[in-house]
């Protein structure tokens, strides 16, 4: 049996691009990825933000299993995602970076969101790339 998994991103407008100064933070771990179901994982930033507000306005994610990923802010009822890209096969997945898809959230650099993955089948690692404004 072959599964398919459909992501569907709704918006109250129009998409609007933004530009400015994008950086990525890479944040990567071993995490238990159970098939077919959304797992939540809190980040840890790998390295310190200045004091401030960040905008996330992009995001990849890669794991061992192919599947989606969305991320959840404190007190936000939306929660903007992606594909994630497996193993040696990689998609096509910049229209989800570089501010492509506008500003998905804000956060502090205290409390960043969480991850949640759903893979297609049973994983045990993720790399995530957070493209980040400060506002």
């Amino acid at each position: 049996t072959k599964d398919n998994f459909v992501g569907v991103s709704l918006s109250d407008g129009p998409i609007a691009p933004v530009s400015g100064d994008i950086r990525t933070m890479v944040i990567e771990a071993a995490a238990t990825l159970t098939q077919k179901t959304w797992m939540p994982i809190d980040l840890t930033l790998s390295q310190d933000l200045p004091v401030g507000r960040y905008a996330i306005v992009g995001a990849a994610c890669r794991a061992n299993k192919h599947g989606i990923f969305r991320l959840i802010g404190i007190g936000q009822d939306h929660r903007p995602g992606g594909m994630i890209t497996a193993d040696s096969d990689v998609m096509n997945t910049t229209n989800q970076r570089f501010g492509n898809m506008g500003k998905w959230m804000e956060f502090d650099q205290i409390n960043p969101p969480r991850l949640e993955i759903c893979c297609n089948i049973t994983g045990s690692w993720f790399s995530l790339k957070l493209d980040l404004m400060q506002v």
